[in-house]
């Protein structure tokens, strides 16, 4: 039969590849030739399609927070962290940084390993067309994820009217690695061909799954809200994540997940929100690189102020008070996640989607239905005695409403840097960006700023494959 080659080793700008990884007990110099259906299943079960992207992407977002630092220490420094919080042109500088750290390159090797399962689980031993028609959806839905996430990281922010002359990123449909790299084409059109990948993934995904960190038709339609909800296709995203609370709305009350302690919310030892495998809320499972993701990091004074009293999402948030080293005064930071704990999914959940569809029906002027959605997922988080249905007159009301909503709710979920791209600008909604300092001054990242899309590393630069500004 036709030998199966898949690339393995994590790229450096498509071009060069490091580090070795292991693949059914083998440590390979660069790619294995799977022979089964099974091997191929393995590749889509494998540890990096299921923990690829690096917290990097959370460090990015105005939620962030690095506590007692000036901007001539974080020139000085001149380190990643440093680049990010100055929102820097290039994060990565060195060779091992991108290497280490590129989410380009850890993109691009997830693609070719799923391009390996799309173009030869037909030929491959055993299975039923069945099962290999299962694989090839989750293949494809995982190559639209990969491209979902390069476009709204090295591609400008979509808007309809200027997508077709905007450059898009290379779509690469070979696992052949040694074929010649496509060049950028136009954002559009890569949109319609993730678009394409959706809609044929959802044809054979199935309706579940033993492991959560494999994809179903309710991850794939999840998806699908998420993408329309970014190109501002908000008839379809409400469609799509109405069908995926079809086949999960639950939500966690978490009236019934902490207890009270010196006058503060605290969780409940084993909280189902703990556990990515049994969580009723996770549609579908994606964890970063660095596993805690944002656990333990400080979030901005900013964010942490926008949760009510007796919001119950602030067991994740914990204050600390240190004195200020320019100040001399007290100051309180608030650690995220510091006494919970929990592993954050950044892939799809239940909140997200009522969250998705709420949006989607302010913008079409169903404001009602949306409220709907809005208070429901308020009321499973606010303590019961003071919880209180919120109203909106009129559509930039509820959109407020749901954009605070919509920050509490996934902090550290991996959404906040999307959603500075696609509102950043809004002529209604729009804002400056601040990551804080500790003289009270803060780092600014203006509207419509070019910062908002990364850098492409330059290895991968071509003659098609031009930098971003």
């Amino acid at each position: 039969m036709k030998k199966i080659t898949i690339f393995l080793a994590t790229l450096m700008g498509l071009t060069a590849f490091f580090s070795c990884k292991k693949y059914l007990d083998v440590k390979p110099k660069g790619y294995v030739i799977p022979q089964t259906t099974e091997d191929l299943e393995r590749v889509l079960n494998g540890l990096d399609l299921q923990q690829a992207m690096p917290i990097e992407l959370e460090k990015l977002s105005d939620d962030y927070f690095l506590r007692d630092v000036d901007k001539a220490s974080l020139l000085k420094e001149n380190s990643v962290d440093s680049r990010i919080y100055l929102w820097l042109a290039g994060i990565y500088s060195t060779p091992d940084e991108w290497n280490n750290n590129g989410i380009w390159g850890l993109i691009y090797n997830n693609i070719y390993q799923y391009n390996a399962v799309i173009n030869n689980i037909d030929a491959a031993d055993g299975g039923t067309p069945q099962r290999k028609a299962i694989a090839r959806s989750q293949a494809l839905l995982g190559r639209a994820w990969c491209y979902w996430y390069l476009v709204n990281l090295y591609c400008k922010p979509f808007d309809p009217a200027t997508a077709s002359d905007a450059p898009g990123v290379p779509w690469i449909t070979t696992n052949d690695i040694s074929a010649p790299l496509p060049g950028r084409s136009t954002l559009q059109a890569t949109c319609n061909l993730i678009r394409a990948d959706l809609e044929e993934a959802l044809k054979n995904l199935p309706a579940s799954t033993t492991n959560p960190y494999l994809f179903t038709r309710a991850a794939g339609l999840g998806l699908f809200a998420r993408t329309m909800l970014m190109q501002r296709n908000y008839a379809d995203a409400a469609k799509m994540a109405d069908s995926a609370l079809k086949y999960n709305d639950r939500l966690i009350n978490y009236n019934t997940v902490y207890q009270t302690s010196d006058g503060r919310y605290t969780p409940i030892i084993d909280a189902p929100f703990g556990n990515m495998l049994t969580s009723p809320e996770n549609i579908h499972v994606h964890i970063y690189s660095n596993t805690r993701g944002m656990s333990g990091l400080d979030i901005s004074p900013a964010t942490a102020k926008m949760f009510e009293t007796h919001d119950l999402r602030n067991i994740f948030i914990k204050p600390d008070t240190a004195t200020n080293t320019t100040t001399g005064k007290l100051d309180t930071s608030y650690i995220y996640n510091a006494d919970v704990f929990f592993i954050n999914n950044i892939s799809i959940t239940t909140p997200e989607m009522y969250l998705v569809r709420a949006e989607s029906n302010i913008r079409l002027g169903r404001l009602s239905d949306a409220m709907a959605d809005i208070n429901l997922l308020r009321k499973n988080r606010i303590v019961s005695a003071y919880y209180k249905p919120l109203e909106a007159a009129n559509a930039t009301q509820a959109m407020n409403i749901l954009l605070a909503e919509r920050r509490k709710e996934l902090l550290g979920h991996g959404a906040r840097w999307f959603d500075m791209r696609r509102l950043n600008n809004d002529p209604v909604f729009g804002f400056t960006a601040h990551h804080y300092l500790k003289d009270g001054t803060s780092i600014d990242l203006s509207p419509n700023s070019n910062r908002y899309t990364l850098l492409i590393p330059p290895t991968a630069l071509t003659k098609d494959i031009t930098q971003n500004p």
